[in-house]
Protein backbone atom coordinates (compact mmCIF):
# COMPACT_ATOMS: atom_id res chain seq x y z
CA UNK A 1 0.00 0.00 0.00
CA UNK A 2 2.68 2.58 0.57
CA UNK A 3 4.55 1.94 -2.62
CA UNK A 4 0.96 2.43 -4.36
CA UNK A 5 0.42 5.70 -2.36
CA UNK A 6 3.90 7.03 -2.96
CA UNK A 7 3.35 6.10 -6.92
CA UNK A 8 -0.12 8.21 -6.70
CA UNK A 9 1.05 10.36 -4.73
CA UNK A 10 4.64 11.81 -6.77
CA UNK A 11 5.39 12.42 -10.19
CA UNK A 12 8.13 10.05 -11.26
CA UNK A 13 11.68 11.70 -12.10
CA UNK A 14 10.83 10.71 -16.06
CA UNK A 15 7.25 11.94 -15.66
CA UNK A 16 8.56 15.08 -14.26
CA UNK A 17 11.36 15.27 -17.32
CA UNK A 18 8.46 14.78 -19.69
CA UNK A 19 6.37 17.96 -18.47
CA UNK A 20 9.61 19.99 -18.52
CA UNK A 21 10.46 22.82 -18.78
CA UNK A 22 6.84 23.92 -17.64
CA UNK A 23 8.09 27.74 -16.95
CA UNK A 24 10.70 30.15 -18.11
CA UNK A 25 14.33 29.24 -17.53
CA UNK A 26 16.71 31.51 -15.57
CA UNK A 27 20.31 31.60 -17.37
CA UNK A 28 22.72 32.90 -15.10
CA UNK A 29 25.84 34.70 -17.00
CA UNK A 30 28.21 35.48 -14.40
CA UNK A 31 29.63 38.56 -16.23
CA UNK A 32 28.67 42.27 -17.22
CA UNK A 33 26.67 42.95 -20.33
CA UNK A 34 28.55 43.26 -23.41
CA UNK A 35 31.06 40.56 -22.88
CA UNK A 36 32.18 37.36 -24.72
CA UNK A 37 29.60 35.34 -22.46
CA UNK A 38 26.87 37.74 -22.37
CA UNK A 39 27.12 38.02 -26.15
CA UNK A 40 26.99 34.38 -26.67
CA UNK A 41 24.00 34.23 -24.49
CA UNK A 42 22.04 37.16 -25.89
CA UNK A 43 22.77 35.48 -29.54
CA UNK A 44 21.48 31.92 -28.48
CA UNK A 45 18.82 32.69 -26.23
CA UNK A 46 16.23 33.42 -28.49
CA UNK A 47 16.23 30.17 -30.37
CA UNK A 48 16.94 27.87 -27.27
CA UNK A 49 13.57 29.90 -25.92
CA UNK A 50 11.86 28.49 -29.23
CA UNK A 51 13.31 24.83 -28.86
CA UNK A 52 12.59 24.51 -25.38
CA UNK A 53 9.03 26.14 -25.85
CA UNK A 54 9.40 28.68 -22.85
CA UNK A 55 11.57 31.73 -22.53
CA UNK A 56 15.16 31.38 -21.55
CA UNK A 57 15.62 35.00 -19.43
CA UNK A 58 19.15 35.78 -19.00
CA UNK A 59 19.77 37.19 -15.88
CA UNK A 60 23.75 39.07 -15.23
CA UNK A 61 25.26 38.55 -12.16
CA UNK A 62 28.35 40.08 -12.13
CA UNK A 63 31.56 40.51 -9.63
CA UNK A 64 34.73 38.69 -8.81
CA UNK A 65 35.89 37.17 -12.07
CA UNK A 66 32.23 35.47 -12.10
CA UNK A 67 32.53 33.89 -9.06
CA UNK A 68 29.73 35.69 -7.38
CA UNK A 69 27.24 34.43 -9.94
CA UNK A 70 28.90 31.13 -10.08
CA UNK A 71 28.06 30.69 -6.15
CA UNK A 72 24.71 32.28 -6.86
CA UNK A 73 23.58 29.09 -9.11
CA UNK A 74 25.54 27.07 -7.13
CA UNK A 75 22.96 27.87 -4.11
CA UNK A 76 19.86 27.52 -6.63
CA UNK A 77 17.23 24.93 -6.57
CA UNK A 78 18.59 21.65 -9.19
CA UNK A 79 15.36 21.78 -10.35
CA UNK A 80 16.57 22.30 -13.87
CA UNK A 81 15.38 25.85 -13.77
CA UNK A 82 18.05 27.65 -13.11
CA UNK A 83 21.50 27.12 -15.23
CA UNK A 84 24.42 28.64 -15.19
CA UNK A 85 27.02 30.14 -18.21
CA UNK A 86 30.13 30.04 -17.26
CA UNK A 87 34.06 30.24 -19.23
CA UNK A 88 36.84 28.78 -18.87
CA UNK A 89 37.47 30.85 -16.09
CA UNK A 90 35.80 28.37 -13.76
CA UNK A 91 38.75 26.14 -14.12
CA UNK A 92 41.06 28.58 -13.13
CA UNK A 93 39.52 30.11 -10.02
CA UNK A 94 40.46 27.02 -7.49
CA UNK A 95 43.63 28.43 -7.76
CA UNK A 96 43.32 31.99 -8.11
CA UNK A 97 41.15 32.46 -5.41
CA UNK A 98 40.81 31.33 -1.53
CA UNK A 99 37.30 31.19 -1.42
CA UNK A 100 35.52 31.71 -4.70
CA UNK A 101 32.15 30.89 -3.10
CA UNK A 102 31.94 27.31 -5.29
CA UNK A 103 33.15 24.40 -6.27
CA UNK A 104 33.01 23.64 -9.74
CA UNK A 105 32.76 19.76 -9.44
CA UNK A 106 30.62 19.49 -6.35
CA UNK A 107 28.45 22.18 -7.42
CA UNK A 108 27.52 21.89 -10.78
CA UNK A 109 26.64 18.91 -13.52
CA UNK A 110 28.22 19.97 -17.11
CA UNK A 111 25.55 20.31 -19.64
CA UNK A 112 27.27 21.02 -22.79
CA UNK A 113 30.24 23.52 -24.03
CA UNK A 114 28.47 25.90 -26.13
CA UNK A 115 31.49 27.78 -27.85
CA UNK A 116 35.05 28.74 -28.03
CA UNK A 117 37.23 31.33 -29.11
CA UNK A 118 40.84 30.96 -29.84
CA UNK A 119 43.41 34.00 -28.30
CA UNK A 120 45.73 35.19 -30.92
CA UNK A 121 49.63 34.67 -30.68
CA UNK A 122 50.64 38.58 -31.27
CA UNK A 123 54.05 40.45 -31.78
CA UNK A 124 55.15 43.70 -32.26
CA UNK A 125 55.99 44.97 -36.10
CA UNK A 126 59.70 45.97 -35.43
CA UNK A 127 60.87 42.21 -34.42
CA UNK A 128 60.11 40.97 -38.25
CA UNK A 129 58.88 37.85 -37.12
CA UNK A 130 56.00 36.54 -39.56
CA UNK A 131 55.67 32.87 -37.52
CA UNK A 132 56.00 30.60 -34.89
CA UNK A 133 59.41 29.36 -35.73
CA UNK A 134 60.79 33.11 -36.52
CA UNK A 135 60.15 33.85 -32.62
CA UNK A 136 61.62 31.16 -31.75
CA UNK A 137 64.44 31.95 -33.42
CA UNK A 138 64.17 35.84 -32.49
CA UNK A 139 63.99 34.39 -29.13
CA UNK A 140 67.38 32.12 -29.61
CA UNK A 141 69.26 35.31 -31.05
CA UNK A 142 68.05 38.22 -28.43
CA UNK A 143 70.56 38.88 -25.31
CA UNK A 144 67.79 38.64 -22.92
CA UNK A 145 64.52 37.13 -22.42
CA UNK A 146 61.28 38.62 -24.56
CA UNK A 147 59.13 40.60 -22.44
CA UNK A 148 55.22 39.51 -22.82
CA UNK A 149 52.65 41.52 -21.55
CA UNK A 150 48.74 40.48 -20.35
CA UNK A 151 45.80 42.04 -18.82
CA UNK A 152 47.20 41.70 -15.49
CA UNK A 153 48.54 39.00 -13.14
CA UNK A 154 46.16 36.03 -12.96
CA UNK A 155 44.15 37.39 -16.14
CA UNK A 156 43.63 34.24 -18.77
CA UNK A 157 46.22 35.98 -21.46
CA UNK A 158 49.07 35.77 -18.66
CA UNK A 159 48.20 32.43 -18.13
CA UNK A 160 47.90 31.19 -21.84
CA UNK A 161 51.67 32.85 -22.45
CA UNK A 162 52.48 31.32 -19.19
CA UNK A 163 51.56 27.84 -20.61
CA UNK A 164 52.53 29.02 -24.21
CA UNK A 165 56.08 29.67 -22.30
CA UNK A 166 56.21 26.20 -20.56
CA UNK A 167 55.51 24.50 -23.94
CA UNK A 168 58.03 26.37 -26.05
CA UNK A 169 61.45 26.76 -26.12
CA UNK A 170 60.82 30.85 -25.86
CA UNK A 171 61.94 32.46 -23.30
CA UNK A 172 59.83 35.13 -21.64
CA UNK A 173 59.30 37.65 -19.12
CA UNK A 174 55.98 38.65 -18.31
CA UNK A 175 54.77 42.08 -17.78
CA UNK A 176 51.33 43.02 -16.36
CA UNK A 177 48.79 45.97 -17.36
CA UNK A 178 45.81 47.42 -16.13
CA UNK A 179 43.89 45.80 -19.08
CA UNK A 180 44.03 44.85 -22.32
CA UNK A 181 44.19 48.04 -23.84
CA UNK A 182 47.55 48.98 -21.93
CA UNK A 183 49.26 45.91 -23.33
CA UNK A 184 48.15 46.46 -26.90
CA UNK A 185 49.71 50.06 -26.76
CA UNK A 186 52.35 48.45 -25.19
CA UNK A 187 52.77 45.86 -27.79
CA UNK A 188 52.66 48.60 -30.76
CA UNK A 189 55.23 50.78 -29.37
CA UNK A 190 57.65 47.62 -28.95
CA UNK A 191 57.64 47.97 -25.12
CA UNK A 192 57.28 44.67 -25.65
CA UNK A 193 57.40 42.31 -27.73
CA UNK A 194 54.77 39.03 -27.28
CA UNK A 195 51.34 38.68 -26.38
CA UNK A 196 47.92 36.83 -26.44
CA UNK A 197 44.71 38.84 -27.20
CA UNK A 198 41.43 38.67 -28.59
CA UNK A 199 40.47 38.04 -32.18
CA UNK A 200 38.47 41.28 -32.43
CA UNK A 201 40.98 43.25 -30.66
CA UNK A 202 44.19 42.13 -32.83
CA UNK A 203 42.80 41.51 -36.26
CA UNK A 204 42.03 45.36 -36.98
CA UNK A 205 45.47 46.08 -35.56
CA UNK A 206 47.02 43.51 -37.59
CA UNK A 207 45.16 44.92 -40.78
CA UNK A 208 46.98 48.05 -39.81
CA UNK A 209 50.02 46.82 -40.01
CA UNK A 210 50.71 47.78 -36.13
CA UNK A 211 51.12 44.38 -35.01
CA UNK A 212 51.86 40.86 -36.58
CA UNK A 213 49.54 37.79 -35.68
CA UNK A 214 51.47 34.50 -35.95
CA UNK A 215 49.33 32.13 -34.95
CA UNK A 216 45.54 30.86 -33.12
CA UNK A 217 45.31 28.62 -29.74
CA UNK A 218 42.98 26.24 -31.14
CA UNK A 219 43.05 23.39 -32.87
CA UNK A 220 41.50 24.63 -36.09
CA UNK A 221 41.85 28.10 -38.04
CA UNK A 222 39.54 30.63 -37.14
CA UNK A 223 37.12 31.71 -39.92
CA UNK A 224 37.51 35.35 -39.33
CA UNK A 225 41.19 34.83 -40.02
CA UNK A 226 41.88 31.75 -42.09
CA UNK A 227 45.08 32.48 -43.11
CA UNK A 228 46.41 32.29 -39.90
CA UNK A 229 48.15 29.20 -38.74
CA UNK A 230 47.28 27.56 -35.31
CA UNK A 231 50.26 26.77 -32.72
CA UNK A 232 49.46 23.10 -33.16
CA UNK A 233 50.03 23.31 -37.04
CA UNK A 234 53.05 25.86 -36.28
CA UNK A 235 55.18 23.76 -34.44
CA UNK A 236 53.64 22.93 -31.27
CA UNK A 237 51.93 20.30 -31.31
CA UNK A 238 48.42 19.14 -29.40
CA UNK A 239 48.73 23.08 -28.08
CA UNK A 240 44.70 23.79 -27.86
CA UNK A 241 44.25 26.87 -25.15
CA UNK A 242 41.17 29.33 -25.73
CA UNK A 243 37.93 30.56 -23.87
CA UNK A 244 35.06 28.56 -24.46
CA UNK A 245 31.19 29.35 -22.89
CA UNK A 246 29.53 26.57 -21.51
CA UNK A 247 26.39 25.18 -19.58
CA UNK A 248 25.72 23.49 -16.17
CA UNK A 249 23.17 22.95 -13.94
CA UNK A 250 23.26 23.04 -10.09
CA UNK A 251 24.93 19.40 -8.64
CA UNK A 252 22.12 16.82 -8.58
CA UNK A 253 19.88 17.86 -11.67
CA UNK A 254 17.36 15.21 -13.23
CA UNK A 255 19.55 13.48 -15.79
CA UNK A 256 16.87 13.58 -18.04
CA UNK A 257 16.18 17.25 -17.67
CA UNK A 258 20.47 17.45 -18.38
CA UNK A 259 19.54 15.62 -21.00
CA UNK A 260 16.87 17.98 -22.75
CA UNK A 261 18.72 20.91 -22.49
CA UNK A 262 21.91 19.68 -23.76
CA UNK A 263 19.86 18.88 -26.87
CA UNK A 264 18.00 22.36 -27.11
CA UNK A 265 21.67 23.81 -27.13
CA UNK A 266 22.97 21.69 -29.84
CA UNK A 267 19.75 22.25 -31.97
CA UNK A 268 20.21 26.39 -31.67
CA UNK A 269 23.87 26.27 -32.13
CA UNK A 270 22.94 24.00 -35.76
CA UNK A 271 20.43 27.01 -36.39
CA UNK A 272 22.17 28.25 -39.88
CA UNK A 273 21.38 32.23 -38.27
CA UNK A 274 22.53 31.37 -34.97
CA UNK A 275 25.64 29.70 -36.32
CA UNK A 276 26.82 32.65 -38.47
CA UNK A 277 26.17 35.50 -35.66
CA UNK A 278 28.63 33.48 -33.70
CA UNK A 279 30.97 32.91 -36.12
CA UNK A 280 30.69 36.38 -37.43
CA UNK A 281 31.58 37.13 -33.88
CA UNK A 282 34.86 35.15 -33.44
CA UNK A 283 33.29 32.12 -31.98
CA UNK A 284 33.43 27.89 -32.75
CA UNK A 285 30.40 26.07 -32.58
CA UNK A 286 31.01 23.27 -30.46
CA UNK A 287 27.81 21.87 -28.90
CA UNK A 288 29.49 19.23 -26.79
CA UNK A 289 27.73 16.71 -24.79
CA UNK A 290 27.67 16.43 -20.85
CA UNK A 291 29.90 13.69 -21.06
CA UNK A 292 32.22 15.56 -23.32
CA UNK A 293 32.36 18.57 -21.48
CA UNK A 294 32.96 17.07 -18.36
CA UNK A 295 36.31 15.30 -20.01
CA UNK A 296 36.88 19.12 -21.33
CA UNK A 297 37.02 20.96 -17.72
CA UNK A 298 38.98 18.25 -16.40
CA UNK A 299 41.76 18.29 -19.26
CA UNK A 300 41.57 21.90 -18.30
CA UNK A 301 42.17 21.85 -14.79
CA UNK A 302 45.09 19.84 -15.09
CA UNK A 303 46.57 22.07 -17.29
CA UNK A 304 45.95 25.50 -14.81
CA UNK A 305 46.27 24.35 -11.92
CA UNK A 306 49.93 23.64 -13.14
CA UNK A 307 50.43 26.58 -14.56
CA UNK A 308 49.25 28.80 -11.85
CA UNK A 309 50.99 26.80 -8.94
CA UNK A 310 54.55 26.57 -11.48
CA UNK A 311 54.29 30.56 -11.20
CA UNK A 312 54.46 30.59 -7.54
CA UNK A 313 50.85 32.50 -7.78
CA UNK A 314 49.49 33.54 -4.53
CA UNK A 315 45.74 33.54 -4.09
CA UNK A 316 44.06 36.25 -2.68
Amino acid sequence: MLAVSMATGFPSMASQAADYPAKPIKLIVPFAPGGSNDMVARIVSPKLSEVLGTPVIIENKAGAGGAVGAAYAAQSPNDGYTVLMHSTTVTMQPWLMKNPGYDLLKDFDPVSRMTSTPFTLVVSSPTGVGNYKELADYAKKSKKPLFFGSAGTGSSPHLVGEYFKSQSSIDMQHVPYKGNGPMMVALMANEIQVGFDTIHSSKPMAESGRIKILAVTSLKRNDNIPDVPTLDESGLPGFDVGVWQGVFMPKGADPAKIDKVQKAIAAALRDPEVAQKLNASGFDVIASSSAEFAERIQADMKVWSKVIKDIGYQPE
